[in-house]
């Protein structure tokens, strides 16, 4: 445990990110505060400079200075300094102090990069960024029957194509009934009333049918005689449903995740180039817990393509995709 903190609070004395030629946000910049900066009582999650703690009056000017409209806490319930997370094991992990995560909105037109220069050397601020926009890595909607899903195994497939011989996987295993794997999907939410995940789903509704078709390869009832055949028949989707403030969220949702005995989170989005600190830390964290993470690398292949977050993280299973004849997609 004590090189996990020493992690955490590394990526946290080390940071202002300004992500030049990312595909970034105009208006906010995520920033992790030090203990004590705001004044804000459990449950706010709107405040403005007003509501910094006269000791760190610099931060309040500099803030006001570049017109600063709100500042937003992402998860505005969470106790001051609880950063103790018991696992489902009985493991004790390290988490950053949440409350302190928050994100700055400004007017469109102000130079973010500037403030990020700005903030990083004012006291008061341990971690500045600007916050990347993710975009989903959208999965082919016609794939409605396991006759069209080669890629699983099956007789209709190209001859010369590769696939991940699921036929044989099942006959080893479907997924144990007894004990149904936890999965964590962070998408856009996941149907709880769609026929091939009833019963199946916990945690956010979906508000793109994204999540909800990335669960269905995971999760979709199979040997129904209907739609689709999943990878593990037997397990359950825990959904959480990511936005523009990502990286706080997805923090707070992988300590959900912990605590709910999540075994595998699937992130099917990402950005090039846009490395956040935060959400870094949250994957760590996961990894830490013995959670596996797989992200997308994109759908566009080019030779010395930009890298992808979160696939570039170290502790993520990069995952990239195939034609029928094993080519790029």
């Amino acid at each position: 445990m004590y090189y996990l903190v020493v992690y955490l609070m590394s990526l946290l004395f080390f940071g202002s990110q300004a992500l030049a030629g990312a595909n970034l946000r105009e208006d906010v910049l995520e920033a992790y505060l030090q203990s004590g900066v705001l004044n804000m009582s459990i449950g706010q999650s709107i405040g403005d400079a007003g509501d910094i703690e006269p000791a760190y009056k610099d931060l309040a000017q500099l803030l006001d200075a570049y017109k600063l409209e709100k500042i937003i806490r992402p998860v505005p319930n969470t106790q001051p300094g609880d950063t103790l997370l018991v696992t489902p094991s009985g493991d004790t992990l390290v988490t950053l102090d949440l409350s302190r995560m928050v994100v700055f909105l400004f007017p469109a037109s102000t130079p973010l990069n500037d403030v990020v220069d700005d903030l990083f050397v004012t006291e008061g601020v341990r971690l500045v960024e600007r916050v990347p926009i993710y975009n989903l890595h959208t999965i082919p909607p016609d794939d409605n029957l396991y006759g069209d899903q080669w890629y699983l195994a099956h007789s209709s497939a190209p001859s010369g194509s590769r696939d991940i011989n699921a036929e044989d996987g099942w006959g080893i295993t479907t997924g144990s009934t007894a004990s149904p794997s936890l999965i964590g999907i962070f998408d856009t939410g996941v149907s709880h009333s769609h026929i091939e995940l009833l019963g199946k789903v916990s945690g956010h509704s979906e508000t793109n049918f994204h999540g909800t078709a990335v669960a269905g390869l995971i999760s979709a009832h199979t040997d129904n005689s209907f739609g689709v055949a999943s990878v593990n028949w037997t397990s359950n989707i825990f959904s959480r449903h990511t936005s523009d403030y990502a990286s706080a969220l997805i923090y707070s949702y992988i300590v959900e995740a912990i605590s709910a005995g999540v075994e595998v989170i699937n992130c099917s989005w990402g950005s090039p180039d846009a490395y956040s600190t935060q959400m870094r830390a949250g994957f760590k964290l996961a990894n830490e817990a013995g959670i596996t993470i797989t992200a997308s690398m994109g759908n566009e292949y080019e030779l010395d393509n930009d890298l992808n977050f979160p696939a570039g993280f170290a502790d993520v299973v990069a995952v990239g995709a195939t034609d029928d004849l094993d080519e790029h997609a």
